[in-house]
């Protein structure tokens, strides 16, 4: 809604917004520390709240049949985040069921799956704004993975090699908390 109300207000001049992409963020040359940290507390209190409802697919499924009736093409994909949310996500126990979120999805439609330890999640410095949002140069990566550039930064999921993919993340993320513990 902030989105939203933000693109409405500053139509006239240059939007803060542009088709859901922030500006000010996606423009960035470095990470904000301050945002850094206010998003990583945030997210502390989201993750401590969240509760996943199943009808979240229904209406995935209702989006994704409204397309196809009228020749849509949908690309799915799972925003990447620092390895630091993805931390958290451990810390308060909803890593598994971020797990079950991307098989869920996966079981019905293709989708990119960008929220993994790789080597863009944990280079904080030089990817991202904030714990959340990461720099258009990223973005640029991630548009190149969707249209068939392999350059180590997604992970397709489909209903066959789901399973197998998140397999593989969750070693990912277990041997770089090891290596990260302090």
């Amino acid at each position: 809604p902030m989105t939203v109300w933000q693109s409405i207000r500053h139509c006239d001049s240059q939007p803060i917004f542009e088709c859901g992409w922030d500006r000010r963020r996606g423009n960035a040359k470095n990470i904000n520390q301050q945002e850094f940290y206010a998003y990583v507390t945030s997210f502390r209190k989201d993750y401590d709240d969240f509760l996943y409802t199943e009808n979240a697919m229904d209406c995935l499924k209702d989006i994704l049949a409204e397309a196809d009736e009228n020749n849509v093409e949908i690309v799915l994909f799972f925003n990447p985040v620092t390895v630091d949310l993805q931390a958290l996500q451990h810390i308060t126990e909803h890593d598994k069921d971020f797990y079950h979120v991307k098989q869920e999805v996966a079981a019905i439609h293709p989708v990119y799956d960008f929220c993994w330890v790789n080597q863009y999640t944990v280079d904080r410095q030089g990817w991202f704004y904030d714990a959340s949002h990461y720099r258009a140069v990223y973005g640029d990566i991630c548009r190149a993975a969707m249209n068939g550039k392999d350059n180590g930064s997604a992970r397709l999921l489909t209903a066959n090699n789901v399973n197998q993919e998140l397999e593989q993340e969750d070693i990912l993320f277990d041997n770089w908390k090891k290596n990260n513990i302090a």
